[in-house]
């Protein structure tokens, strides 16, 4: 009976200490891909959650100042975007994709100031 409880005594450490060794601490990359998979199922609010977990440890991390002004051109926030985006471009200008969202957000941002001046204008001719 003695060496069953040993056996087992050994079983249990190795699974402990195997499982222990699986969950290893989430790394900034672990947590932007996270908030990119709660984007692609439209869960934009909760993905900015993660960014800005990111944001608080490291202030200048362009994925994650990227995927925030994504997050708040898509939830509306048009200036909070620009002003974001212009961060990331301002530490990363060479970017590609940096470069597209940063064109991306001036131009949906430039249309909708556009399309509040027609809405404005009509609402004066009547």
């Amino acid at each position: 009976m003695d060496r069953y409880f040993k056996g087992l005594t050994v079983c249990l450490c190795v699974v402990v200490f195997v499982s222990c060794a699986h969950h290893r601490e989430r790394t900034n990359k672990d947590v932007i891909s996270y908030g990119i998979k709660l984007a692609k199922n439209d869960l934009w609010e909760e993905a900015a959650v993660h960014w800005k977990k990111v944001l608080e440890n490291d202030p200048n991390n362009v994925a994650a100042l990227n995927n925030l002004a994504i997050a708040a051109e898509v939830e509306g926030y048009m200036e909070r975007a620009e002003q974001i985006i212009s961060k990331a471009y301002k530490l990363k200008p060479d970017s590609e994709i940096v470069k597209k969202n940063a064109v991306a957000i001036q131009k949906h941002s430039k249309t909708l100031d556009e399309i509040q001046d027609s809405v404005k204008d009509k609402g004066e001719n009547q």
